[in-house]
């Protein structure tokens, strides 16, 4: 009898510590973050519903399903490092990795779901620039990899770019993620889909290195809307110092280095010696749709990505979903990057 106690004894802890991890059973709290995006079909650019999302990690596994505008997220999952996958019936199946942080909100980019009915060979294409000044790079190294946001996986492919900074090569149709190489330059990469019987132009952009001590901000984005425009404003007590963009694009500190005004980007903005007792605000205006101050939701679509070089680290933001033709991005506050991730109408920063 005491065996068959015993037996039961062990079976039981054995269970209790399989069914749930060490943290839980310690009363300890998780440290917890969300993750949210939207996914829409790469040639209409209709919002997809049903998509099923799957994050999966050794210590966590959830599914969810977009919604009817394409929106889907994750509340409250434990942070760390995760593959993610969307599956629906009659689409490609699109596969990446996300990282959860705490207590913060992660932007996944903006998929761009392949119907089945776009099989065959694609062609991608397009050109390299310099953020700084928009004139093409030549000799890039492009290395393709199946997949989202996969920069460690397996090379299918290496191209070059050429005198120009142009590209082009045909593939399957599919999700892959492109690396850009170039000495002097910071390394970066993209996620990019390939449509079959169709040709898809996207320029991409790469910063030359950035000098100790300077702060950099690049923003690029799709096809529509033709003009959005950065926006940086330094606010010290209470008073508003500068403001950076295409009207004034030089300040004592800061220098809105290239302005588009025709798709794609970059604006960038760098910043010589950001002043640790000031805050400064960043944003996105819409300028395409600033006229529209109630239902525009061209911003949202317009798959705009912020790169921030700062203090030896490297953000990015994607574009939330929701309309507006403006996007906060984040501010700096006493030289601690806040992310803010508001979209709005309102006014962007406080004023005197």
């Amino acid at each position: 009898m005491k065996k068959i106690v015993l037996f039961f004894t062990v079976f039981s802890l054995v269970f209790l510590f399989t069914s749930c991890d060490l943290t839980t059973l310690l009363g300890e709290e998780q440290d917890l973050g969300n993750l949210e995006g939207t996914i829409k079909d790469a040639v209409t650019n209709d919002p997809i519903s049903g998509v099923e999302i799957t994050l999966h990690s050794s210590h966590h596994t959830e599914t969810k399903s977009s919604d009817s505008n394409g929106k889907y997220s994750f509340s409250e999952a434990p942070i760390g490092s995760y593959s993610i996958s969307f599956q629906k019936t009659g689409y490609l199946e699109a596969d990446g990795t996300v990282e959860i942080k705490k207590d913060e909100t992660e932007i996944y980019p903006q998929i761009l779901y392949l119907s089945t009915s776009y099989s065959g060979d694609g062609t991608y294409q397009g050109r390299v620039q310099d953020a700084l000044n928009g004139t093409g790079i030549d000799n890039v190294t492009l290395k393709l990899r199946e997949g989202l946001n996969n920069t460690t996986g397996t090379i299918i492919n290496t191209y070059n770019t050429d005198s120009s900074g142009n590209f082009s090569f045909i593939k399957s149709y599919g999700y892959y993620t492109l690396e850009l190489i170039k000495t002097d330059y910071t390394t970066t990469s993209y996620n990019i889909t390939v449509v079959g019987n169709n040709t898809t132009t996207q320029d991409l952009t790469m910063t030359p290195v950035l000098e100790e001590g300077k702060t950099r901000i690049i923003l690029t984005w799709g096809e529509n809307p033709e003009d959005l425009d950065s926006h940086l404003v330094k606010v010290k007590d209470g008073t508003v110092e500068y403001h950076v963009y295409y009207s004034a694009k030089i300040s004592s500190e800061a220098e809105l280095d290239h302005d588009d005004t025709s798709s794609y980007g970059p604006e960038t903005i760098t910043i010589t010696n950001l002043d640790s007792d000031a805050d400064y605000y960043y944003y996105i205006l819409d300028y395409t749709n600033h006229g529209d101050t109630t239902t525009s939701d061209a911003l949202a679509n317009s798959s705009a990505k912020i790169e921030l070089y700062y203090n030896g680290n490297y953000t990015v933001y994607n574009v939330p979903s929701g309309e507006a033709t403006i996007w906060k991005v984040f501010k700096i506050s006493s030289g601690t990057v806040i992310r803010q991730d508001i979209m709005t109408y309102d006014e962007p920063y406080p004023t005197n």
